[in-house]
């Protein structure tokens, strides 16, 4: 209650100081006992959370971006997150239910949306984007994950011929059977030990996913 915001336009940023390359080292994911799953590191006590990853490359390695949560209330949560950092950098934002959009100054497009039944996915049919963000992967279906990654593209080849497309789900290891599907999913790497995250190809058959050459 006595706090009072800093004088200082400065103190609203934090600066990287340095950058070292260290060796791959085993890594454990935690979360804490809050709904939004958010801490504070170090005694600076920086908030961190796996939604800001999102929010990054959307604002800034990206040109088209779709940002999903499962239920209306996370979406709203989302959706004021993005608000209050673009808001640092000039973004227009425009509200469509509990989500919205977000134009930058520099014309990237964000799209904050929901899908919390399974019907829910069609609205997102035919939607190009260069980036696919599910906020809390788990918390959606398979299905859902597949249907909407299958428009990860770019929207203008022409003009962002070197634009990378990317599909992210952000998130703690599954709590609940629905979300199951991500430990099989990701399976291979997890039980081989394989932190690298090399590159594994895969065909679907019947719904079924099998390792190919």
């Amino acid at each position: 209650a006595r706090w009072r915001p800093p004088a200082r336009r400065t103190t609203k940023f934090r600066y990287i100081k340095s950058v070292e390359p260290i060796p791959s080292v085993p890594m454990r994911c935690l979360t804490v006992d809050n709904p939004s799953g958010l801490f504070l590191v170090s005694k600076a006590h920086i908030p961190t959370h796996n939604t800001q990853l999102g929010l990054a490359l959307a604002l800034f390695a990206h040109r088209n971006s779709l940002l999903l949560r499962r239920t209306a209330k996370d979406t709203k949560a989302l959706s004021e997150s993005l608000r209050s950092i673009g808001s640092q950098f000039g973004c227009r934002w425009k509200w469509v239910g509990n989500g919205g959009e977000m134009v930058t100054p520099d014309g990237r497009v964000i799209e904050v949306g929901g899908c919390q039944h399974e019907k829910d996915k069609d609205a997102y049919q035919g939607h190009p984007d260069d980036l696919k963000y599910f906020d809390e992967l788990p918390q959606f279906t398979e299905s859902m994950y597949l249907f909407i990654g299958g428009w990860n593209r770019p929207r203008d080849p022409v003009r962002y011929p070197t634009q990378r497309n990317r599909i992210v789900g952000g998130g703690n290891p599954p709590m609940t059977a629905e979300g199951e599907w991500v430990r099989k999913r990701w399976n291979p790497w997890i039980e081989g030990n394989d932190p690298s995250g090399r590159l594994r190809w895969y065909v679907r058959f019947d719904g079924e996913a099998d390792e190919v050459e």
